[in-house]
């Protein structure tokens, strides 16, 4: 007896998506065949379907059809399986022979057929890049690899049964930035999107592209009194910078900088070539002597100084935008995000990908500080009705953030969601003019 993969979520007449299989082996439509020998028509076979044990729907029921063998001895019948992954049909084909008083029961074949979806990923990652105008700061680092053994072995584990096939086309991508934000807004995240990525497998497919960081501008400003004016001014600001090497100065971290001499009113612009920032991703140093502000008889002055600049409003492990997942190696402050917490990402961002988590799981959450549909399993009840999970000690994969209590692994609340996904999305829009 064969044990046979059923991919329900492919369609059998589309050729990219079958990558090698048999046509048979795609959609929820099973072709059964049975042969005798010698060939002749007319024969009666009976096709006995059993459901597994474990299947979601009217498990252990057996259902009997009966096919006629045409003159090539073949009886043929479409049988249409389930959606739920895990899900198995024990299938027995048989004939009579012998005088109704003496009937001898034949078996002619005996096949398991089990429920899998099949998710096509394209992996891209940063290659080594060179900063953008007036950031010099060195070369930006290549990406490095990721192995996704873990992360596609939950994905199939516990009748999941979801196969994750490798069809990379292009493994190095442009550099489009080391802080790439995660709204839709962003070119950089959909031009790192784009670059390599396969078309013809949609609906089927997923895009996985490896990245520095992940964040959010947001505006923010801060006034430094009573600096004198033949020094150079150096002080830290209330949040980290949003600072990107690629772009320029003014179209990064920097929104505007304004002086007056302390005491007085009005602030006036100053040329933002005398404000840099350090190494130190919150500090700032403001050249008053290259300013020449204590010029004119004003040598001795203090002044104030106003920055308004864009900082990192939160920091995000990954990110999704229609089939595309976006993974950050590196964290907020810099540091680079072990294998372990990324496979715990990817494996979080790939359940997104696949409609995780639905709205009628009991452990289901959207907002209480995190973005989007996830599961709260591990939190006690008095979390549980907290206005905000953050920081609290999620446990399933699909938890809104990482913690140290976070597995690699989805619930039993989560399971027979993911058994249930259809694995497939859309696509990505085919004109950058619908990018929204």
């Amino acid at each position: 007896m064969a044990i046979i993969r059923q991919y329900v979520n492919l369609d059998p007449t589309q050729s990219p998506q079958l990558d090698g299989l048999d046509k048979a082996r795609a959609g929820t439509k099973v072709p059964l065949v049975a042969q005798i020998n010698p060939a002749k028509a007319g024969v009666n076979v009976t096709f006995e379907i059993t459901r597994g044990a474990e299947n979601v729907v009217r498990p252990r029921e057996m259902k009997s059809f009966v096919a006629t063998t045409a003159k090539d001895g073949k009886a043929k019948l479409d049988f249409v399986v389930t959606e739920h992954g895990g899900d198995e049909f024990l299938v027995k084909a048989w004939v009579l022979s012998g005088p109704k008083s003496a009937r001898v029961k034949h078996e002619l074949s005996s096949n398991t057929y089990v429920v899998w979806r099949r998710i096509y990923y394209q992996m891209s990652r940063f290659k080594a890049g060179n900063p953008g105008h007036g950031q010099p700061r060195g070369s930006l680092p290549e990406i490095p690899a990721l192995d996704l053994t873990d992360a596609i072995t939950e994905i199939a584990a516990r009748s999941h049964n979801i196969e994750l096939v490798d069809k990379t086309t292009r493994e190095l991508i442009k550099h489009q930035g080391t802080l790439i934000t995660s709204e839709s807004s962003s070119l950089s995240y959909k031009l790192a999107a784009e670059e390599g990525y396969n078309a013809a497998l949609e609906p089927v497919t997923v895009r996985i592209v490896l990245i520095d960081r992940l964040g959010e501008k947001r505006t923010e400003s801060h006034t430094e009194p009573d600096i004198p004016t033949d020094a150079k001014g150096s002080f830290e600001v209330a949040a980290t910078l949003f600072k990107d090497p690629t772009l320029a100065k003014d179209k990064d971290w920097l929104v505007e900088v304004a002086w007056r001499f302390t005491g007085t009113d009005a602030f006036a612009p100053l040329d933002p070539r005398f404000i840099t920032s350090t190494d130190d991703d919150r500090m700032v140093e403001v050249d008053f002597p290259g300013a020449a502000l204590a010029t004119g008889g004003n040598a001795g002055r203090h002044v104030d100084v106003r920055v308004t600049y864009r900082v990192v409003a939160s920091a995000s492990n990954g990110s999704s935008w229609y089939n595309v997942v976006c993974l950050a190696t590196r964290e907020q402050n810099d540091n680079i995000r072990s294998a372990a917490d990324l496979t715990k990402t990817v494996t979080h961002e790939l359940g997104h990908f696949l409609n995780m988590v639905p709205v009628g799981q009991t452990t289901h959450y959207i907002d209480h500080g995190h973005q989007g549909r996830h599961c709260f399993t591990g939190l006690s009840e008095g979390q549980i009705e907290g206005a905000l999970y953050t920081g609290r000690p999620g446990t399933c994969v699909m938890y809104g953030e990482a913690g140290a209590r976070r597995l690699p692994a989805f619930c039993e609340a989560c399971d027979p969601s993911l058994r249930a996904s259809t694995a497939q999305r859309e696509g990505m829009p085919k004109k950058k003019s619908d990018w929204v």
